[in-house]
């Protein structure tokens, strides 16, 4: 091979090598750009969501709430209901959690009426004291959110909380004490409100089940027969107040911003499980050689920017459905892909109790039922609620012994009035242990057949 040979194809080696370290050197500047774009798209989501004014991690969650003053926090001597909260001392404790509740106008068996009232009367100061605390005019619960997802605990104390106050209100309604009645679903509708600012689903969902709790009450405080409407003026303007229906963008603030401190962890958390996997000797070695705080999955999770993907498509995921939540009735309901039917559900049964409570106010200032629901406006209400899950009026009918104000429901579709079937509208109670369900298989449940959200009084 000649001289001039060899030089030429030591210089195509050259050349060659010269254009892979390009390649290379270009596919990693190429990366580099990628990954400061990606970094720079996540920081201005970060930054929108702090222009907005709200929080984008647990330590900001912590200090974006409001502070209030012990003196007017009513959240502190709820706690001390809570503390108050008594049952029996024999077997009768674990009936707590098997009890179905009588419905309105249901007569419960003598077991059933004797446990109830005997709860009540043993629990009367834990009433005491949540009736003292919503008095007080503000709440804010006492929870450190950098504590994760388990940092809530009032909510479970709030359910037996819930519990003991419909228990009060139907022992009140079988003695024929419609005013205490009522004044249990005032307690009820003002537990609720002390929710209204935590920023957490489950805090909401809570909220939800009050108020549906509180609606319940009030039809069996309805049934009974009333001396005067005075015990009805206040509960009108509570259920008023308690129709909030934007509460679930102020949840989903609460939960992006403990779901984004959540990703931001996510990779020294599963090294740090990864490190309890390690045999001890594995980990004393990669400890004296990386040092105890160092983690190499940090490196390659920068350079696939698994990280700032997620925190990326999260942050524009929840801007779209903080705006989905934020529109009107029933449009919500679309844009959301039904996720807040239980919201339309309940705000479905508050508007149709704000209703109830009118047309019962008319009743017994004028002594009959309206004929429609127009009769009501101005003097007993101002306008008629709508329903959320088609925009339209609430739909009223007249029956044999008494009324119904309902919504078409979930299935948006009008059944008359029709009620959800309940096959213990006495209330029951399982005396004995529940039998375990066998592992592997799934209770069958029976379809639910067509039916509409009612308030129904009769009497």
């Amino acid at each position: 091979m000649k001289i001039t040979d060899q030089r030429c194809i030591r210089r195509i080696i050259l050349r060659c090598f010269a254009a892979g370290w390009i390649l290379v050197g270009l596919a990693l500047l190429g990366a580099l750009l990628w990954r400061a774009q990606l970094r720079w798209q996540v920081e201005r989501q970060v930054s929108l969501v702090h222009q907005a004014g709200f929080p984008a991690s647990a330590e900001e969650l912590n200090s974006w709430r409001a502070p209030v003053p012990d003196a007017e926090n009513a959240s502190l001597l709820i706690t001390q209901a809570f503390a108050l909260l008594r049952t029996f001392p024999d077997e009768r404790s674990n009936w707590l959690r098997r009890i179905t509740l009588p419905v309105r106008g249901g007569c419960p068996d003598d077991l059933l009426f004797e446990w109830m009232a005997g709860y009540v009367r043993m629990n009367a100061p834990a009433l005491a004291k949540a009736r003292e605390a919503v008095r007080r005019p503000r709440a804010r619960y006492l929870t450190d959110f950098t504590g994760g997802w388990t940092a809530e605990s009032h909510p479970f104390a709030l359910f037996d909380l819930k519990m003991l106050a419909e228990m009060e209100g139907l022992v009140a309604a079988q003695h024929g004490q419609r005013a205490a009645a009522v004044e249990s679903t005032l307690l009820l509708l003002s537990l609720a409100r002390t929710l209204d600012g935590e920023p957490r689903f489950f805090s909401q969902c809570t909220r939800l089940d009050l108020v549906r709790t509180a609606v319940r009450t009030l039809e069996s405080a309805l049934t009974v027969p009333p001396a005067s409407d005075s015990c009805l003026n206040g509960v009108a303007q509570a259920l008023a107040d308690a129709d909030r229906t934007n509460l679930f963008q102020l949840a989903l603030v609460g939960e992006r911003a403990l779901l984004l401190s959540s990703i931001w962890r996510q990779s020294d958390e599963s090294y740090r499980r990864q490190q309890g996997e390690m045999a001890d000797l594995e980990r004393i070695v990669v400890e004296g050689l990386l040092g105890p705080d160092f983690n190499p999955m940090k490196p390659i999770d920068w350079a696939l920017g698994l990280t700032d993907r997620d925190a990326l498509k999260f942050l524009k995921d929840t801007a779209a459905e903080y705006q989905s939540w934020g529109l009107p009735w029933p449009q919500r309901l679309d844009a959301t892909n039904c996720s807040a039917n239980r919201d339309a559900a309940v705000t479905a049964h508050l508007r149709a109790a704000q209703l109830g409570v009118a047309v019962e106010q008319f009743r017994l200032t004028r002594g009959r039922l309206p004929a429609e629901l127009c009769e009501l406006v101005p003097d007993f209400i101002k306008t008629i609620p709508q329903d959320p899950f088609d925009g339209r009026r609430l739909r009223y009918k007249l029956l044999e012994k008494g009324f119904v104000v309902y919504s078409i429901g979930v299935d948006r579709r009008d059944d008359g009035g029709r009620e959800r079937p309940n096959p213990w509208p006495n209330g029951h109670l399982v005396t004995d242990e529940l039998p375990a369900w066998p592992r592997g298989r799934t209770r069958a449940r029976a379809p639910v057949p067509p039916h509409d959200i009612v308030f129904l009084v009769e009497r």
